[in-house]
């Protein structure tokens, strides 16, 4: 191993890049068989609140009668809710690489920046092998 293989593209308390791994969250990754790195953005998740907007509708459609003030309050209470919870939710970037076994994802935060800056940093470190 040359000096070369141990020069570090990215530190920090999170993530480290060297020009032979990436290692994140505990995890090891070679970078000797990789071909390339790439971001991708997953959305996401959407069924708590789609579950919570059809609890709401269901709520808001079973009103009947003099009591129904209290579903119909509840089924609205459940639809402003999912609309906040919809409106939160962010994606997750990842930091994907291939090689010929295929693609792995070696890296994720719903950061776009920070997760571009560790695809920047392994991209770096593969341009860098001799």
């Amino acid at each position: 191993m040359d000096a070369q293989d141990e020069r570090v593209f990215l530190q920090d308390d999170e993530v480290s890049v060297t020009g032979t791994r990436l290692e994140a969250a505990g995890d090891a990754h070679d970078l000797a068989g990789v071909s390339a790195a790439t971001l991708a953005r997953q959305p996401a998740a959407a069924t708590g609140p789609i579950l919570m907007i059809v609890a709401g509708l269901l709520c808001l459609l079973s009103v009947t009668g003099e009591a129904g003030w209290t579903g119909g309050a509840v089924g609205a209470g459940l639809l402003v809710g999912a609309g906040v919870w919809w409106r939160l939710k962010q994606p997750t970037f990842q930091v994907r690489l291939e090689s010929l076994e295929g693609e792995l994802t070696a890296y994720e935060s719903r950061d776009e920046e920070r997760a571009g800056r560790v695809l920047s940093a392994v991209q770096q470190a593969l341009e860098a092998r001799p």
